[in-house]
């Protein structure tokens, strides 16, 4: 809300403030969900009575996907400032790109048979660049 108001007031230093504090907010509490997933992930799926035999790959899976929590908030804040300038389609095509690298991944990590935990997150792993992408335009 912030920053459309800002940009109808033409008020760029108060757009740039909060852009800035949005970004940092974003990355602060992705940090944040990192450390947190990192240690709670055990414990959480111990919670939910996870079966031994594939608690290991659980954790394992549930760590990777906290590590991309700081690129996920830093999107979600990112294609807000976009959509609040009036700009609805780069967030869009962002996500375009990721679902397709998402799909590529996809066949390339999980098709063929592996046993892993990492083969199956390894794919989504292109949303993170695709947000990274969409915080660049913002900057730019």
């Amino acid at each position: 809300m912030l920053v459309a108001r800002y940009c109808g007031e033409k008020n760029y230093d108060g757009v740039q403030q909060t852009v800035q504090t949005s970004l940092l907010t974003g990355l602060v509490g992705g940090v944040i969900l990192v450390v947190l997933g990192i240690v709670l992930a055990r414990p959480m799926l111990t919670l939910m009575k996870t079966p031994d035999e594939v608690i290991e790959g659980a954790v394992l899976y549930m760590r990777v996907y906290f590590i991309g929590m700081p690129a996920t908030m830093i999107y979600n804040f990112g294609a807000a400032v976009l959509r609040a300038v009036g700009d609805t389609r780069r967030p869009l095509y962002f996500l375009m790109a990721a679902g397709v690298m998402n799909v590529l991944g996809d066949l390339l990590f999980v098709s063929p048979p592996r046993n892993s935990a990492i083969a199956h997150r390894l794919p989504t792993s292109p949303r993170g660049s695709s947000r990274i992408s969409s915080i660049c335009m913002i900057m730019v």
